[in-house]
């Protein structure tokens, strides 16, 4: 894999400076709409759900895939116009081509309950090797797959919709393919002090491999900026 130490990631809305190469037969990307959802497909799969147990609301996201997931990361935020209205935001990214390898099991995790606000969060990343078929009641072994999870669990808010989307994205001074996988949920606070504590947690997040393109922040994407490009910029040597 091509690395250059010397890139400097930096999020722009100026997304003519980078070549972008959608997900899927076609070149379109792949989105959907509900609570819960999920792409199969040989050496990729991603999916998120969506559940309520009694007061307490979960959200979890996964990916898994032949390219080596670098950073996993989870937050919550406010709707800047509507501070009643909030988001969970799930991200998955990494070098497209870059191998998913053997690795120990890697997590991190935020735990609160106070006074009747409670938030939790863990990320994890992995690996595992598919098996490809059985002979004589062994298996065969393939590819690595590298194996990210992000999870949620919050009190006291209603979800109302989420989207799920893959993009690759081809920098144009590096030579080098990124991809980013998100889901972002859509929910209701119940009081604006539940929306005050949980906006004030910094995202849970772990990462194996540096630069790589994230999304700007959770408050670009839900005010509605319509293109948002990542510009990588070379230090002189």
């Amino acid at each position: 894999m091509k690395k250059n130490k010397n890139l400097v990631w930096i999020v722009t809305v100026m997304a003519a400076l980078i070549t972008e190469t959608s997900f899927g037969a076609g070149g379109s990307s792949s989105q959907s709409s509900g609570l819960w959802s999920s792409i199969d497909l040989p050496g990729f799969n991603f999916g998120y759900g969506t559940s309520i147990n009694g007061e307490t609301t979960n959200f979890t996201a996964s990916m898994s895939n032949v390219d080596r997931i670098g950073n996993v990361n989870i937050s919550v935020s406010h709707d800047g116009n509507d501070p009643s209205r909030g988001y969970v935001f799930a991200c998955f990214s990494g070098v497209v081509g870059d191998p998913a390898e053997k690795m120990d099991y890697m997590s991190q995790s935020t735990n609160f309950n106070r006074r009747g606000v409670y938030y939790s969060s863990n990320v994890g990343l992995s690996s595992y090797q598919q098996t490809t078929s059985w002979i004589d009641g062994q298996p065969i072994y393939g590819d690595w797959m590298s194996n990210g999870s992000a999870s949620l669990s919050l009190m006291d808010v209603t979800p109302t919709w989420a989207t799920m989307s893959y993009n690759e994205f081809s920098d144009q001074y590096s030579g080098n393919t990124y991809y980013n996988g998100y889901v972002q949920w859509q929910l209701d606070f119940d009081s604006s002090e539940t929306a005050a504590m949980y906006t004030n947690f910094v995202p849970t997040s772990i990462g194996t491999i540096s630069p790589v393109p994230e999304p700007s922040t959770i408050a670009l994407i839900i005010s509605g900026i319509a293109a948002i490009g990542i510009w990588a910029w070379r230090k002189k040597r």
